[in-house]
């Protein structure tokens, strides 16, 4: 049983005993009250009779009885009248009584020695019918001569009744009818269609679907149950936002974990790499420039000592990089202008490029000036650049962008784009880890990135990766404006 049949039943079994007990009691009310008319009407005839009858007596006009007699029984629902001497003698009866009169003989008789008395009675063809006895006096005050008992037909009462039952019956089916159309319209707009728009945007949910909220504006209980339902959604949605930030927030600091890890390896590697190769290296150094002062070597050992000093010189400033690297040192700090160290790394690069059949385009409209060290943001753009380049064998376009930011707090801002194919989305999230490449292993060692977005940070920046409008990638770093800069700004 459904909920709206459930409703329906509650409502309507009530309803539908409550007419029932109605007009049970309706007729009976009816049946009892036309019981009492036909009394009354039967001693109005009664009393009628009565008088009449006496002045007959008294004036001994016999006929003038029968006649009565006879006329009383032609009255609406009058049976007929038995009329007794005062020895209980059957005086007169009307036609349709003579074969019965004897029945009515001790009603008479209680009559005539007491007071009148009505009695139901049922006839021999099965009628009901009400038999009211009374005494005939000559006079008023002289003792009784004899008695009457006049019939009056309660058949119609039933037959009335009968009407009225069927009268209530169908009223009280129509009514019922009307009663059921009425609830179960009044339940389905007001219960059941809210309701199964509750249930179907309950079937809509799930944790990848909260946003499915229950459209139902109303002031009762399905209402509040609406507005509860979707405060419920908002807390759902909260708290899986919540969850995912965390989450974020626990893979970034994963990530970054094992980006210091790799990074604290590649210190490691950097002071063992200086201690096993700086002492024999600064050996050759010195042997090599002792053996060229000394002199003495012809023209073609000379340009070999001084190639492996140029050599030595080389490997010893790359181990004195990889240390600094490993004791995060950074240089000497400096107001710089992005746009002006741009510049030169591209005339830097201006050479390799032509090579390589790649335009490098600085737009640098006006200065923008951060705290850091030149060779640190050298080495970001020689970086991103070279990777760039990188990325077009075949030749396109690099894009070098400096500008300040307008989004929240003014900062620096260092694009690099390129025409190159892109990285593909699922070497995205690890493109800054540190020994993560796409190169060739004689390209890249896997550490340019990380060394950049380690500088980013360390000057209070950041760097991301995004999609650039000439087709290829766009990194953007971002850098802290100079603080004296802004202060000239403004």
């Amino acid at each position: 049983m459904n909920l709206a049949t459930r409703i329906a039943a509650s409502v309507l079994i009530p309803m539908m005993l409550c007419i029932l007990a109605y007009g049970v009691v309706n007729v009976r009310l009816r049946r009892v009250e036309m019981t009492e008319d036909a009394r009354r009407e039967l001693r109005d005839h009664a009393t009628t009779l009565s008088a009449s009858l006496g002045a007959a007596l008294r004036d001994h006009q016999i006929e003038d009885i029968g006649e009565l007699v006879d006329d009383l029984s032609q009255a609406d629902r009058v049976l007929g009248v038995v009329i007794f001497d005062d020895h209980d003698q059957l005086v007169r009866a009307s036609q349709a009584l003579v074969r019965d009169a004897t029945r009515f003989t001790s009603l008479g008789h209680s009559a005539r020695a007491g007071t009148p008395r009505v009695e139901a009675m049922t006839a021999r063809d099965g009628r009901k019918m009400l038999a009211y006895g009374f005494a005939l006096r000559a006079r008023l005050g002289e003792g009784p001569r004899g008695s009457a008992v006049l019939l009056r037909d309660l058949s119609y009462i039933e037959v009335n009744v009968s009407r009225s039952s069927r009268a209530v019956s169908i009223v009280g089916l129509a009514l019922a009818l009307t009663l059921v159309a009425a609830v179960w319209v009044g339940v389905r707009s007001a219960v059941l269609r809210p309701l199964s728009m509750l249930i179907g945007a309950v079937e809509r949910t799930g944790l990848d679907a909260l946003e499915h909220k229950a459209v139902i504006v109303r002031p009762d209980e399905i209402g509040r149950l609406a507005v509860a339902y979707n405060t419920l959604l908002d807390s759902l949605r909260e708290a899986r936002e919540a969850l995912e930030e965390r989450t974020d927030a626990l893979v970034t600091a994963e990530r970054r974990l094992h980006h210091a890890q790799r990074l604290a390896l590649v210190g490691q590697l950097a002071a063992n790499l200086a201690h096993r190769v700086g002492s024999p290296l600064n050996v050759i150094l010195g042997r090599a420039r002792y053996a060229l002062q000394k002199g003495g070597q012809s023209e073609r050992d000379q340009m070999h000592l001084r190639e492996i000093i140029a050599g030595a010189e080389s490997i010893s400033s790359v181990i004195e990089q990889l240390l600094a690297r490993a004791r995060k040192g950074r240089g000497k700090v400096s107001s710089i202008d992005l746009g002006s160290v741009a510049t030169d790394v591209a005339r830097f690069l201006e050479v390799e490029a032509e090579e390589r059949s790649v335009t490098i385009v600085v737009r640098a409209p006006s200065p923008v000036r951060v705290k850091a060290s030149r060779a640190e943001i050298e080495q970001v753009i020689l970086n991103l650049c070279v990777n760039a380049m990188q990325a077009q064998p075949k030749g396109g376009r690099i894009e070098v962008t400096v500008a300040v930011t307008d989004e929240g707090t003014p900062r620096a801002e260092l694009r690099v784009d390129d025409a190159g194919p892109g990285i593909a989305k699922e070497d995205r999230a690890k493109v800054f880890d540190a020994f993560f490449t796409t190169k060739e292993p004689a390209e890249g060692t896997g550490l340019g990135l990380t060394i950049c977005e380690e500088i980013a940070q360390r000057l209070g920046g950041g760097m991301t990766l995004g999609d650039s409008a000439l087709g290829g990638a766009s990194f953007i770093v971002n850098f802290p404006l100079d603080a004296e800069d802004e202060r000239d700004e403004s």
